[in-house]
């Protein structure tokens, strides 16, 4: 027997979130830089998972464990999210670690790992 596909009810969704994509660009001085453009704001429900251990993985960092904030967003289809991509909302802005399509109504489930910059 299938399951059936999880729906959402009008509210559910109460987190104007903004789902941007990095674009290298050049500053004045001929320098590459990268910056965070928007690609689609949208309508998630969001979840908390604090208190989570995650390994820093910068160079001087090698294996240093640092406990970041998590958050898990559930919204509708956003086509070509991928993890090269970050999620805003109020409280800041989250590196995707995870991306689920949960079913074939095209739902996307999310885990965001708390920028720490």
């Amino acid at each position: 027997m299938r399951s059936k596909a999880k729906t959402y009810a009008p509210g559910e969704f109460e987190w104007l979130v903004s789902i941007k994509k990095p674009k290298s660009t050049l500053n004045e001085y001929n320098e590459a830089e990268i910056t965070l453009v928007p690609v689609a704001e949208v309508w998630a429900k969001k979840q908390y998972q604090a208190g989570r251990e995650f390994y820093a993985g910068t160079a001087g960092m090698q294996g240093s464990k640092v406990a970041q904030e998590v958050a898990m967003f559930t919204f509708r289809y956003v086509e070509g999210l991928n993890e090269q991509m970050c999620i805003t909302d109020e409280e800041g802005t989250y590196n995707i670690t995870r991306i689920s399509t949960m079913n074939r109504n095209q739902y996307h489930q999310v885990i965001g790992e708390r920028d720490a910059s």
